[in-house]
């Protein structure tokens, strides 16, 4: 890429994240840069931006013969630039242009803020009355800058000053799952859902038009449309994790235990209704001898699913046996097999209604018998922060972005349990919280009771007075379900989830904690608590995705960092006797501290998203206040300069020589090794901002692979092709390829080859040049089989002054040297299959388009003839799909061409957004919120539901609507 369409696209970039203060700057240093590029100039004529000054020029004499020489160019004074750093996180915040309205807005902004955004300290001092008292402060502190919002639209306008709509959400409070769940037991789901969201603006989307087109009703319509899209690839997620504790190892015990009690009954008449449609305790059922099975599975494509799972697995006049339904009738059944309990949290999928509904449908005497037979649930409280990682207080990242109303978290098994070192509960990174109380039963669901087991608990709180174990901040209470399985063989059936307790609930040793309850609904158990106590405001605004926290958890990534710091600061300060180091892309600010804990003069972190800026500045206030380390000569924490610059490090002008850094460092990598621009950043970065031969952390990276043969994993014998087009989610999309975790027992992989070295590069040197667009890869086989994706992870060199220092994402069935990470691995598909031999060589090309920093493989002898998408095609040897499957398949993509038109055309808040309506749109945001909170009560998949609210509630361009 040439200078100026670097700074084109640089300026674009800029543009795209919103940041125009930003694009201007990076335009107008590209034109001093290359004042005669015709590209820059049509740019800046095209956007308005002025051209800067150009600098002066001696004019040739026109007379006089006598007249000096001119000056060589060469020996002209360079016009000087005023450097400065980019302008403080909080900068939105305090621009006003001079103009009282909009100074008010500043100050109604700011007010907010101080409340909402409190430290415990903050929030000690002010926090005064009840749960309600404090749910009206904040409603008119944020009423009041929505106001001063209406008074200065038009000096907003006229001044260009920016406005942020993220600063002014609808917030969420602890209490709103049981405000869902009571508003749609009274009102039904469509009508609560309109008296919730009109409690944020009475007047907003008041015509039933408006209300439909671009307010909440269009939002649940495209949720619930988008829903039928989504279920069989959140069906599938859940087949494809195996390990303690997953999901897949609940439904093999179940279908165990259905195999156990149908072979008990007496033979030849047993009636099986299974809830739940993957079919692998329809199969189990028919294979101990059942004579009629019925799966209920209301998703039209996970029953497209479920019946190609039976005609793969049975044969003809086994197959006979079973139907798959959308729909109940009437009828008796010897045994009801529950299948509900995938999703996060256990209940997502309403496995209580559904028996209920069954039973209705049966009559008084229809159901003899109910696997599982009863559920336990028992609650604890823990601490989840992030209160020390290496060293380091984060827990100010849990304060900001874990107080949104998110959906069940994903906790791992306590230390310890399980059967074995694979899972997702498991990973190193997982959610993990430490236990503050003892556990308590909350409900024992007796499923035999099917006819009334929901009706006997929904709407109650059970009161909680779980004793404390420890002294600390609960900030999340672990729900387990424990489900009860006595057949041969049904081993551990038992799923935890953790709900966020936003703010945390104070805990003493040996205490009751009082305030705390537990509720059971339709679509989730969930806790509540008297949060008027809580130790920081407990509202959210916020989200970071749940990787952001694993990466947050990684012990192995911080360590292996700090190592490289720690032995290129002090190789600088040997010879330099000073150190600046300079933080690419800081986000929650740990390397930068770690550069100062390792012994740096300063340190500069640049991160471009405002809202982690602004927690980052936060993290390091609650790092300083005491020495981490007073035994060792360096710098104390407290006093050593570190900033946050909220900026793209692309934006940012050239310093004096004085000023410039000399150690870089940044993780900027993706489980590919390439996706965020790492290359070119730290090149570009170093360049115009570091020393000469300033070291990069990184240093080098390089990209391994293997060949794989991928499946999903059988479950409890049972063959789950069907679901194989739907696992990953990214397979129906544009993506090029797939993010993986082998640590975490995630699809049945069979490595075929070993591995070999597809890329190498040296980090702040090379160019995006220097990556091939096109190369050829030999694989050498290790084992017979057919290959139809390529696995591949980076490895990077951290230190040049220490090689030794190596940080890799590769599985540990590869590379068991090394503790499992965050990244997990990179996977692509090959569009033909592609035969691998032992000791013979398996030729694929790699490619690599410019831009896209997303490699694609394929068979190097590949047919030119047109391929079928790989993704709707069986794994290798497997027989093909039936016929009625794959005209299923066509229908479903169909469908998704369908959602792709809806999403696209959609509305919503169009005109709020336009007409910058802050009080519509914060209508909207809590329309996602409920539909977050209890999303089985609406009808919408638990993943939709989560997705569309991170389009409001995300950081980071995570899926901004």
């Amino acid at each position: 890429m040439t200078g100026p369409q670097f700074y084109a696209s640089s300026f674009a970039d800029f543009r795209d994240l919103g940041c125009d203060g930003a694009a201007r700057e990076v335009l107008v240093e590209g034109l001093r840069a290359h004042p005669r590029s015709e590209l820059l100039l049509d740019l800046a004529t095209r956007e308005g931006v002025p051209l800067p000054e150009p600098p002066v020029e001696a004019k040739p004499p026109t007379a006089a013969p006598a007249a000096p020489a001119p000056v060589p160019a060469a020996a002209q004074p360079a016009p000087v630039l005023q450097w400065r750093p980019p302008p403080h996180p909080n900068a939105p915040l305090e621009r006003d242009g001079g103009v009282p309205a909009v100074r008010a807005l500043r100050e109604a902004q700011k007010a907010h803020a101080a409340f909402a955004e409190a430290d415990a300290a903050a929030w000690a001092a002010r926090r005064r009355g009840t749960a309600a008292e404090l749910v009206a402060e904040e409603k008119r502190l944020r009423d009041a800058v929505v106001q001063s919002m209406q008074a200065c639209k038009a000096d907003l306008r006229r001044l260009n000053l920016e406005f942020r709509t993220e600063h002014c959400r609808a917030p969420s409070y602890p209490d709103t799952h049981a405000l869902v769940d009571d508003a749609v037991r009274r009102l039904g789901a469509d009508a609560a859902l309109r008296e919730l969201c009109l409690r944020e603006d009475p007047s907003a989307f008041a015509e039933d038009s408006s209300w439909d087109e671009e307010g909440p009703g269009a939002y649940l319509s495209l949720s619930r449309k988008m829903s039928e899209f989504d279920a069989p690839f959140e069906r599938a997620k859940y087949l494809a994790q195996t390990g303690p504790g997953s999901v897949h190892d609940v439904f093999a015990a179940i279908a165990r235990e259905t195999d156990s009690r149908v072979r008990a009954l007496p033979p030849g008449g047993a009636q099986v209704l299974v809830l739940g449609g993957h079919g692998a305790s329809a199969v189990a059922a028919v294979r101990a001898g059942a004579a009629r099975v019925v799966v209920l599975e209301p998703r039209r494509f996970v029953v497209t699913a479920a019946r190609e799972v039976l005609r793969r697995n049975l044969t003809a006049e086994e197959a006979a046996k079973c139907t798959v339904q959308e729909s109940l009738g009437a009828g008796t059944w010897d045994l009801v097999v529950v299948e509900l309990w995938h999703g996060t949290g256990g209940l997502a999928w309403g496995p209580l209604e559904a028996l209920e509904a069954a039973a209705a449908a049966a009559g008084p005497s229809g159901i003899r018998g109910v696997i599982p037979s009863g559920v336990a649930v028992r609650v604890q409280l823990a601490d989840g922060r992030l209160a020390d990682q290496s060293g380091f207080d984060l827990s100010r990242m849990d304060a900001r972005f874990r107080g949104l109303t998110l959906p069940p978290l994903r906790a791992g098994l306590p230390e310890g349990a399980g059967g074995g070192p694979r899972g997702p509960g498991a990973h190193p990174t997982a959610f993990r919280p430490r236990p503050l109380t003892e556990e308590v039963v909350a409900f024992e669901l007796d499923l035999g009771r099917a006819a009334s087991v929901l009706s006997d608990v929904a709407g109650r709180a059970v009161p909680l007075r779980p004793r404390g174990l420890r002294t600390g901040c609960a900030t999340a209470a672990v729900v387990s379900l424990e489900l009860r399985l006595s057949g041969a063989g049904a081993g551990r059936a038992e799923l935890r989830s953790a709900q966020w307790l936003a703010g945390g609930c104070p805990v003493a040793e040996g205490q009751e904690v009082s305030g705390v309850s537990a509720r059971c609904g339709a679509g989730r158990v969930w806790v509540d608590w008297d949060w008027s106590c809580a130790r920081e405001p407990p509202f959210g605004y916020a989200a970071l995705s749940e990787w952001y926290f694993e990466m947050l958890r990684d012990s192995a990534r911080h360590d292996l960092y700090e190592a490289a710091l720690q032995a290129e600061i002090a190789k600088v300060k040997q010879a330099m006797g000073k150190c600046r180091v300079l933080d690419v892309g800081s986000g929650d600010g740990i390397l930068s501290m770690m550069a100062l804990r390792a012994g740096a003069s300063a340190a500069v972190g640049v991160e471009v998203v405002t809202a982690i800026a602004r927690v980052s500045e936060e993290v390091v206030a609650a790092n300083r206040p005491a020495k981490l380390d007073s035994e060792a000569p360096i710098p104390a924490l407290e006093s050593a300069p570190l900033d946050i610059w909220c900026t793209d490090v692309r934006g940012v002008s050239e310093p004096p020589d004085d000023m410039k850094f000399n150690v870089l460092v940044s993780e900027l990598m993706d489980a590919s090794g390439l996706g965020e621009n790492l290359v070119q950043l730290t090149r570009s970065a170093r360049r115009r901002l570091c020393v000469p031969g300033a070291p990069v952390i990184p240093a080098r990276l390089k990209l391994f692979g293997v060949l794989c043969e991928v499946k999903l994993p059988d479950l409890n014998g049972v063959n789950m092709d069907a679901f194989w087009p739907f696992w990953p989610l990214e397979r129906m999309g544009s993506s090029l390829w797939l993010t993986v975790d082998l640590d975490k027992g995630e699809g049945d992989f069979r490595i075929l080859t070993k591995p070999i070295e597809m890329l190498d590069l040296e980090l702040g040197v090379a160019d995006v040049d220097d990556i091939p667009t096109r190369r050829e890869l030999d694989f050498e086989g290790a084992e017979d089989g057919t290959a139809n994706c390529v696995l591949w992870w980076f490895e990077t060199q951290l230190s040049t002054a220490d090689p030794s220092i190596v940080l890799t994402n590769a599985p540990k069935c590869i590379d068991s040297r090394h503790a499992p990470t965050c990244w997990g691995q990179a996977m692509a598909e090959l569009r033909t299959h592609l035969p691998v031999r032992t000791g013979e060589p398996a030729g694929v090309t790699m490619q690599m388009p410019f831009g896209e920093y997303q490699l694609r493989f394929r068979p190097r002898e590949e047919s030119a003839a047109p391929q079928a998408p790989c993704h709707l095609a069986p794994p290798p040897a497997a027989p093909p799909y039936s016929e009625a499957y794959r005209q299923d398949m066509e229908a479903f993509r169909a469908y998704r061409d369908e959602i792709d038109r809806l999403t696209k055309a959609s509305r919503i808040a169009h005109t709020a957004f336009r007409h910058a309506d802050v009080g519509a749109k914060c209508a909207v945001e809590f329309c996602a919120q409920c539909l977050q909170s209890q999303c089985q009560l609406f009808g919408v998949e638990m993943s939709t539901a989560a997705r569309m609210a991170a389009g409001w509630y995300a950081v980071g361009g995570e899926g901004r609507m």
